[in-house]
């Protein structure tokens, strides 16, 4: 069946790969030319066009002909209702092209700005001419982001209205061009980020979060005649401070983290900790877009969560060339200001090379090492292919493929993985979605010599699909690692406001080989080893985002045992969260 299933999904990928009829062909990444009125506030724009991309056409890069709205001080200037930063090496130029040695422009003199994005967000200027006045702006550079309802289009870090008959279409929003800017990754992150609300310096920024978490878990064991339940508490605050260097792509990233967990467990002693620790301290260094080093304390993930999703010590060097992106990671645990953690004795090594073939197809091959001397000398190799799509509308797609080997205690491990899936958006009113998926990964008796597929444990299995907020896609009760694991997966989501979503998702188990265990579950029982009848889950993930200072989350989940246990009483999960940033 497993075999079918995979051959099913191979057979309409090309459809989901290919180019929605009538629909533009931008994306995010795309490099546009936009044109339009000059409002009194944000410009408005009423065209798009495509120009050539030339080579030393970089995401950094923005060029704007504006007028100037008015100066914010002698550092600031506002152009199309956004704030564009002056330095001392910014070149001026009047309307005879001679230089002149300061800004001297008044409001509703045109201007052509040559910028830069910042690496904390907005634009510093290069240089700025004096222009003959204009009936229309342009601003030309990458698209980053575009919300269709409320015709919000950023190009870089500038921020403008497109009209209702402007069509965008924005088919990537995780794993896209972005992902080349860790300050981009983790600022759009609902759940790491933080606003960086304060500006004392001109190359310091300042943010934090705060969030507060409560778990209730019932009848995890699958037996109602123990009172073994357990609900967690926690309260989480960290502060960042951000350090942009010169080139204002360049940056220094420290992170300190305050971590409070309280479980409350049934007829056992209830267990409270806390911790302090140095989260993130890291410098990225950008010398070119063939050149770019991110060193230290940070975090190491990928688009779907699937292969890592860790804080650790090390170094990471990418070079993009054209469609192409190449990343070499080295890292260790944290030891240094980090006392309690579960990657002391972790090491591991990636390499993954990145083409974007078509406008919105993403292909990555990969290579891991991990070593954790912690887990009875668990040692993974994965060699993997993975196909990826998810449209703002239309046809998107996910397939991850790969094998293990390496050791796990006195076994070694050898198997396979296979993770396809289709998603469909629906240009709608409350913008339905739906999603099917089936994932495997290879299992082995217990008398065998090898365990079959291992993931390498520093996976999450954690994304969007169509809504505001991430969630386990493999089911929030069983949350399995996909080893000896058959999951099939049907979901539907809606997003009747911008800020709110709600997904509902169902996953039907087996196991590939009937075992006594299922690997790294959250279960608190074993397997009987007679059945591959793991049973079903049904989850439902409710979401809300309140611009960029707070975000809340809502997960009720529902797992129904089959054969596979001898207690066969469901359990359920109930998760709220909720973050303030500043």
């Amino acid at each position: 069946m497993r075999v079918i299933s995979g051959l099913l999904i191979l057979l309409v990928l090309p459809a989901c790969v290919a180019p929605q009829a009538g629909e533009s062909d931008l994306f995010i990444g795309s490099w546009v030319q936009a044109r339009g009125v000059p409002d009194t506030g944000t410009g408005r724009v009423t065209k798009i066009l495509q120009p050539v991309r030339k080579g030393s056409d970089s995401y950094q890069k923005v060029e704007i002909i504006a007028p100037l709205q008015q100066r914010v001080g002698d550092l600031t200037i506002k152009v199309l209702g956004s704030d564009v930063r002056l330095g001392e090496n910014t070149i001026y130029e009047n309307l005879a092209h001679e230089r002149v040695p300061a800004l001297g422009f008044e409001p509703g003199n045109w201007l052509r700005i040559k910028a830069r994005n910042r690496a904390s967000g907005g634009l510093r200027s290069r240089e700025i001419h004096r222009i003959e006045d204009r009936k229309e702006f342009r601003v030309e550079g990458e698209v980053r982001s575009y919300d269709a309802e409320s015709g919000r289009l950023q190009i870089g870090s500038l921020l403008l209205q497109a009209d209702e008959g402007v069509k965008i279409q924005t088919p990537v929003e995780e794993g896209d061009q972005t992902s080349s800017d860790p300050l981009a990754v983790f600022t759009e992150d609902d759940q790491k980020s933080v606003a960086f609300s304060f500006h004392p310096l001109e190359h310091l920024f300042i943010g934090g979060q705060v969030a507060l978490k409560g778990e209730f878990d019932d009848e995890f064991d699958l037996d109602k005649s123990k009172d073994r339940d357990q609900d967690k508490f926690s309260e989480d605050a960290k502060l960042d401070f951000l350090w942009t260097l010169d080139d204002d792509r360049s940056f220094v990233l420290l992170e300190g983290k305050y971590l409070r967990v309280d479980r409350l467990r049934d007829n056992r002693p209830n267990l409270g900790n806390d911790d302090g620790s140095l989260s993130r301290a890291y410098a990225y260094l950008y010398f070119s877009d063939a050149l770019r080093l991110q060193i230290g304390r940070q975090d190491f993930d990928e688009e779907r969560e699937w292969l890592y999703d860790e804080i650790l010590d090390g170094l990471r060097l990418r070079s993009r060339w054209l469609d192409w992106e190449l990343e070499l990671s080295a890292s260790t645990g944290r030891e240094f200001l980090q006392e309690h953690n579960s990657s002391d004795d972790t090491s591991m090594l990636a390499a993954l090379l990145r083409y974007r073939w078509m406008k919105d197809q993403q292909l990555t091959a990969y290579v891991l090492r991990r070593t954790d001397a912690g887990r009875d000398n668990f040692e993974p190799m994965l060699y993997g292919l993975r196909s990826f799509s998810k449209p703002y509308k239309g046809l998107g797609h996910w397939l991850e493929l790969a094998v293990a080997s390496g050791d796990s205690g006195s076994k070694s491990i050898h198997g396979s993985a296979f993770d396809g899936g289709l998603l469909y958006r629906f240009d709608l009113p409350w913008r339905p979605s739906i999603v099917a998926g089936y994932a495997f990964g290879s299992g082995k008796s217990d008398s065998s010599s090898d365990v079959g597929f291992r993931q390498s444990g520093l996976q999450d299995n954690n994304a969007r699909y169509g809504g505001v907020t991430s969630f386990k896609y493999y089911g929030e009760v069983l949350e399995p690692e996909l080893a000896n694991l058959e999951v099939t997966t049907l979901g539907l989501g809606i997003v009747p406001e911008h800020s709110f979503s709600l997904d509902m998702l169902w996953h039907g188990y087996r196991m590939d080989v009937a075992k006594f265990d299922l690997v790294n579950s959250s279960l608190r029982t074993k397997a009987n080893g007679a059945s591959r009848d793991v049973g079903w889950e049904l989850d439902m993930i409710a979401g809300y985002r309140y611009g960029k200072q707070m975000n809340a989350e809502l997960i009720a989940g529902h797992f129904v045992p089959g054969r596979a246990f001898d207690n066969r009483d469901t359990a359920n999960k109930i998760e709220f969260q909720v973050r303030f940033k500043f």
